[in-house]
Parts: C-alpha cells; sequence; structure tokens
C-alpha cells in the first residue's frame, strides 16, 4: 500500500490523478527532434485468458500427506490486472518516440486445479500486492497518404513480481494447509511475475482537435506462479510449486482517441478486445 501511495503523490505532482499496454497519445509524436511529454494513465486488464506455458512443476520434500500423485494441473488460468503509471516520451528523430512508463501495478489470478486433496479445494486465486512496474518502447509515425491518414507503429515491453495472498476455494493455503496437515506449523510465500511485449499498427486522422484512432496488435503475456513453503524452522518438511502460464490469444484489436485540450494538454482513451477486455484513460503534457 506504501508503494501505491508514493506512486499516487508522485503523479500528483505533475497533473491530476487519471492505465496489457495502451497504445494511445498519438498526438504526442511529433516531428521535431526533443520534445519532452510527460503522461499519467490508468489502465485496467479486466480479463485475459492464459493457458499453461509446461507441466507446472512441485516438489514436496517429506510433505507427505500431499504427494506428487495429485493432478495439480491446469489448462486454462484468468488475469486482471490495474496499473497507475507516469510515461516519459521523448522525440529522439523526426517522427520516432522513445518512451519509459514507471508506476504501480496489481495482478489477480485464477485457475482451477483438477483435483486436490485439501480438502477437495481446487479454484487457485492468487492476487498480487501493489508493486512496481517498468515498460519501455518505441512509437513511430511509418507513412502518410491522402486525406490526412497516418499509420504509426509501436514496439513496447514491460515488466511486474510482486509478493500475492494465495487462496484455494476462498481459504488462505496456510490456513488450509494447517488445519488438515501440519498442525499449526505451515508457512508459505506466494509470487507472482508477470512480464508482456507488444507490437502493434493503426491508423489515425485528426479532425480539429479530435483524432481517433483503430488498430491491431500482437501481445504475449507470461505470468510464472510460484509458491515456497514449509514448517517455520525449515528442517522437517519443503513445498515449492512453480506453474509458467502465457497468453492463450496474441491478436487482438485497440480503438480510442485523442482530444488536445490546449496545444500543450491532450487527454486519451483507449479500448482493447479480442486477445483482452480491457482499456485506458490518460493526460499528458507537451513541454
Amino acid at each position: 500500500m506504501k508503494k501505491l501511495l508514493t506512486a499516487l503523490v508522485i503523479i500528483g505532482l505533475f497533473t491530476s490523478p487519471l492505465y496489457a499496454m495502451s497504445v494511445g497519445d498519438t498526438a504526442t509524436t511529433v516531428a521535431k527532434k526533443g520534445n519532452f511529454t510527460l503522461s499519467c494513465e490508468f489502465d485496467k486488464t479486466f480479463e485475459r485468458d492464459l493457458e499453461k506455458k509446461n507441466l507446472a512443476s512441485a516438489s514436496y520434500g517429506s510433505f507427505g500427506a500431499w504427494n506428487k500423485d495429485n493432478n495439480i494441473e491446469s489448462k486454462e488460468a484468468e488475469i486482471d490486472t490495474d496499473r497507475f503509471l507516469l510515461k516519459a516520451n521523448l522525440t529522439i528523430i523526426s517522427n520516432v518516440d522513445l518512451f519509459i512508463k514507471a508506476g504501480v501495478a496489481r495482478t489477480t489470478l485464477e485457475y482451477k486445479f483438477a483435483s486436490s486433496t485439501l480438502s477437495g479445494k481446487t479454484q487457485v486465486k492468487a492476487e498480487g500486492d501493489w508493486d512496481y512496474l517498468l515498460g519501455v518502447g518505441l512509437k513511430a509515425k511509418l507513412f502518410e497518404f491522402g486525406g490526412g491518414y497516418k499509420v504509426f507503429g509501436s514496439a513496447q515491453f514491460q515488466h511486474y513480481e510482486a509478493d500475492a495472498d494465495e487462496s484455494w476455494d476462498g481459504v488462505a493455503l496456510d490456513n488450509l494447509v494447517n488445519n488438515e496437515v501440519a498442525g499449526g506449523d505451515f508457512t508459505s510465500q506466494t509470487m507472482l511475475e508477470t512480464t508482456e511485449s507488444q507490437v502493434s499498427i493503426y491508423v489515425t486522422r485528426s479532425a480539429g482537435a479530435f483524432a481517433p484512432y483503430l488498430g491491431m496488435k500482437y501481445s504475449d503475456v507470461r505470468v510464472d506462479h510460484d509458491i515456497v513453503g514449509g514448517d517455520r524452522d525449515g528442517d522437517i518438511y519443503t513445498f515449492s510449486y512453480h506453474a509458467p502460464f502465457e497468453a492463450k490469444d496474441n491478436f487482438g484489436l485497440f480503438a480510442g482517441f485523442d482530444y488536445a485540450i490546449t496545444d500543450h494538454l491532450n487527454t486519451s482513451l483507449e479500448i482493447r478486445g479480442l486477445d483482452e477486455l480491457g482499456g485506458s484513460l490518460g493526460i499528458s503534457y507537451l513541454f
């Protein structure tokens, strides 16, 4: 929570609070080298489907009550993510921008085991803490043709990892194990790590202060779900679990618009579909 509050305070120093990866701010790509834009964004992925990358792995030590014969495999998963970010955008050469994103994010991962010996609990939920997210990317105007239509391309990458609260069918994992297996001595730590890469192409046409755009993207999401646990002293039994997932669908569509409030102040709204259900809202200032 401290990380979220810290990031919001930083954002508040630049602008009023207003974030899968957004594409917008087409209006910030300008011809003049050296132009600098600072943006504040809120981005929400309501739902993105994942599939198992390969077999989950588990090491149980002497944790015999939960053995390797249990079917702990899940073919599909789902994530939702919230992001609050600042984006610094610099025109490095004519019509080519380099941008860096920094802020905080929170991701929730859910999937289902085929079976479990822990009271038959099968619905897994890992709720990531608010933690830092970093991203980098390039955006360029590729060409312009008759009628004022412009075609842009973008490539970007971002990474997030955080501790998470683990529950099975709504029961905290530590409580579940302690009640049934370990007699109150089990403790564990869950981690979520998410990396996302994306390339996109889109077309826009300005109509006064209003600049709608429409495009398509290819994006890949990798999520690693890790649990490490055991007795509190770590000398009687241990448990570790690793489940990697990747995006089920990679191709998506997006649409949005930029609106120039003034010559320097710009706002944007975007929605995304097919590979995910998400959207973003942002405001930027050209210095």
